[in-house]
């Protein structure tokens, strides 16, 4: 395969999934039931998981997460299925022991009481460990119908067709949509490893993200809107440049005096930065906007827009 075809075949895949569709008509149906089925039970772990906040208890749901995907990849290729080196954690990579290590040490486990006996810094990083490893995993099982897979194709290559008008929606975006109100106002972060908050209302996109917290319980920005405003939506642009997931559940909130906030929002599934995660305000007041992430990770964006009037 040369240079240029190797370098455009994951674009080819991504519009045509002609090896996924060989993937799934090479499925038994008893195959197909079985994959289905694992991956199923999979994503209810994972999302039970990530709910928990103890984290022993979230750290034991997800290894039955990494499980129940393992045993999907088994069923999908027939021959055992072996947990995949996990890459070092894009917030600490070069921590040691490693995610990788924390994983396996978590899957190979006998004793029911491996995550009681772990102590606190140690289950906190076993459960971050076995997330990522689920979301490694999920990405590698083919769980979808063959109708699914036609239907995603053709949905893809429509959206080509769209860019065109997408181009010319961004050229009188100006005129057609109402100022964003947060632009440029003040952004408080709970905690920064990487740029300044204020990149997320900067009104630019860019190639990767425009904030980074540490990792935390709950890491949250709060956008000050100088005045109380009636607002309409909040845009939320997840980063651009992978781990999409990894700040999910996302949370977007309200509040008249940046104390008593209420929920507008929830996301626990994939979103991207085109389009970005669309929140109805429904004409609330508020002067403040906070987005947090709902258990212990990471917060890193894009962009955030608010649009609304003043009040």
């Amino acid at each position: 395969m040369s240079f240029l075809a190797a370098a455009t075949d994951p674009i080819r895949e991504f519009f045509t999934l002609k090896r996924a569709e060989r993937t799934v008509r090479s499925y038994t149906d008893a195959q197909r039931a079985r994959v289905a089925a694992c991956v199923l039970a999979a994503e209810r772990r994972l999302r039970a998981g990530r709910r928990l906040v103890e984290p022993r208890s979230a750290a034991l749901m997800l290894r039955e997460a990494v499980r129940s995907y393992l045993l999907a990849l088994e069923a999908a290729r027939g021959a055992p299925a072996e947990m995949p080196e996990l890459p070092p954690d894009p917030a600490r990579p070069r921590a040691e022991p490693t995610d990788d290590a924390w994983a396996r040490a978590a899957l190979a486990a006998d004793d029911p009481l491996f995550f009681d006996a772990l102590p606190q810094a140690d289950a906190e990083r076993t459960r971050w460990a076995l997330d990522r490893a689920a979301s490694l995993l999920g990405g590698r099982v083919e769980a979808r119908s063959l109708a699914h897979v036609r239907g995603a194709r053709w949905g893809r290559i429509a959206a080509i067709a769209l860019i065109v008008c997408w181009a010319a929606w961004l050229g009188v975006r100006a005129k057609v949509v109402p100022p964003d109100i947060a632009l440029g106002k003040p952004v408080h972060a709970s905690s920064l490893r990487h740029k300044a908050p204020a990149g997320l209302v900067d009104g630019e996109i860019g190639t990767s993200f425009g904030f980074e917290s540490g990792v935390e319980d709950n890491p949250s920005i709060v956008i000050d809107l100088q005045a109380t405003y009636r607002i309409d939506r909040v845009d939320v642009y997840n980063r651009v440049d992978g781990w999409f997931n990894d700040c999910l559940p996302l949370v977007v909130e309200l509040s008249l005096d940046g104390k008593s906030y209420r929920e507008i929002g929830r996301r626990e599934t994939y979103f991207s930065a085109d389009p970005p995660w669309a929140i109805a305000g429904h004409g609330q007041p508020a002067r403040y906007v906070r987005v947090r992430v709902a258990r212990r990770s990471y917060l890193t964006l894009s962009e955030i827009e608010v649009f609304g009037t003043k009040q």
